[in-house]
């Protein structure tokens, strides 16, 4: 049975608040989740050059965005 990884990320107004439940400022580069930057576009374009596959997006309130992504684990 396949299995899968698991990422999560919230923008207010375009700009990334979380990954993973955790502030972006607390991530590590060597974290393997993608951590470059707040601005949304950049993060989401480097979860697909990563593997993300992204499965849900919702919009719980005016401004705030939540993506969820996945990709098999090794």
């Amino acid at each position: 049975m396949q299995k899968w990884d698991y990422l999560h990320i919230r923008a207010d107004h375009q700009e990334v608040r979380t990954v993973n439940g955790q502030p972006l400022a607390k991530l590590k580069p060597d974290s393997g989740l993608p951590v470059r930057g707040q601005d949304l576009h950049d993060l989401l374009s480097q979860a697909g050059e990563d593997g993300w596959d992204l499965v849900s997006h919702k919009m719980p309130n005016v401004g705030t965005e939540v993506f969820v992504f996945r990709r098999p684990k090794p």
